[in-house]
Parts: C-alpha cells; structure tokens; sequence
C-alpha cells in the first residue's frame, strides 16, 4: 500500500521509516490493513497508527507492538537520517559509550525536531537524560489511564542500545499528556544495567 505524504522531503523520510517498521513487525497485509485508514504522512501519523492498532487488537498489545515498531525504527532512521543527524560520522562512532550517548542524544533530539516537528527539551540530571516533547507523536489528542507512548520509548531504547556498545539503558516514560501531563517526559538513564 502506498500511503500518501505531504509534499517534503522529510514527510517521504517518515513515511519509510514507518512502513519498514510497520512490515517488520507485522508483516505486508496486516501493515497495509494498518496504513489503509490513514490519510496522509505528517506528525500525527504515528498516533493514527497507534490508535488504529488499539482497535484491533486492543491497549495493552496496541502498547507492545507499538513498542517493537519504535526499536525497530531506530535502524531505519539510521538508514534514512543518519548522515544527517551526524550519527555515522566518524567523529561521532569513535567517541566512547557514554559520549556517545550523551551527544547522540542530542543529535536524536534532531530526528524529532526536524523530521516530525516536534519541540524537544533536554534536561541533564545526574543519574538521567530526561527528554521533554510538545507535541507527542503517539499520544497526540489521545486519553489513557496509563502512559501510552512505547513507540518512543522502543526508539530510544534501540538508539542507548546502539549507542551504549550493547550496553542497556533503562528507559520509561515519567509523564504522559495523555493522562493529562503537561508534555510526555522520556528518562534515559545514563547508567547501564550490569
């Protein structure tokens, strides 16, 4: 199925990105029946996904899919936005682990702003990254009784995966607007588990 996109460069760039994650995950004919209630390739086209696949299947299996969907979308943005980010440049792939984590992040904060508009705030605690994003690309107008956003939190898991050495780095998502939180905070945590 070929999903439309908005007329940009960037919009195509998500698009891909979404419809590899999505076939990966589900496969071709569950993917297109998924992409077929959407009308174009912007922002708020995750949260269309996330809430088609909630009613299919359902909050707690749309949360994990969508989960798989996000780890397995960080390969795909490198694949598409990796020179652009910086994150193949060599500069950048001989710095050590923590380094790399801490930069990229911030270079990750490009892959929100840039490719789907989104205002990202970093804040840099001791133990943490906490990144703050207005608006949410999954739970964008959306109301839950619990966080919903695990596309984000299985990108950023896959990204302190790759950047952390195999190393894993405890993610979670601390406030979610869609349990009325003012913006949906993710926290990185900057030590790995043992």
């Amino acid at each position: 199925m070929e999903l439309p996109t908005a007329d940009d460069d960037h919009s195509h760039r998500l698009k891909r990105i979404l419809e590899n994650s999505l076939q990966e995950i589900l496969g071709e004919p569950k993917t297109d029946s998924v992409l077929s209630a959407l009308q174009v390739c912007d922002r708020t086209c995750i949260s269309h996904v996330y809430q088609e696949l909630r009613k299919e299947y359902g909050e707690n299996t749309a949360d994990g899919i969508m989960l798989r969907v996000g780890q397995s979308a960080f390969k795909y943005t490198l694949m598409e936005l990796g020179a652009i980010l910086g994150l193949d440049d060599s500069s950048f792939r001989l710095l050590s682990s923590q380094e790399k984590l801490m930069e990229g992040i911030g270079l990750m904060e490009g892959f929100y702003s840039e490719l789907v508009d989104v205002e990202t705030r970093l804040e840099y605690c001791d133990s943490s990254i906490n990144i703050h994003m207005e608006p949410c690309l999954v739970c964008n107008d959306l109301h839950s009784d619990r966080s919903i956003c695990s596309f984000t939190v299985g990108l950023l898991q896959e990204f302190t995966g790759w950047a952390g050495s195999g190393k894993t780095y405890p993610v979670r998502e601390t406030t979610c607007s869609a349990i009325d939180g003012p913006v949906c905070t993710f926290e990185v945590s900057r030590i790995p588990l043992e």
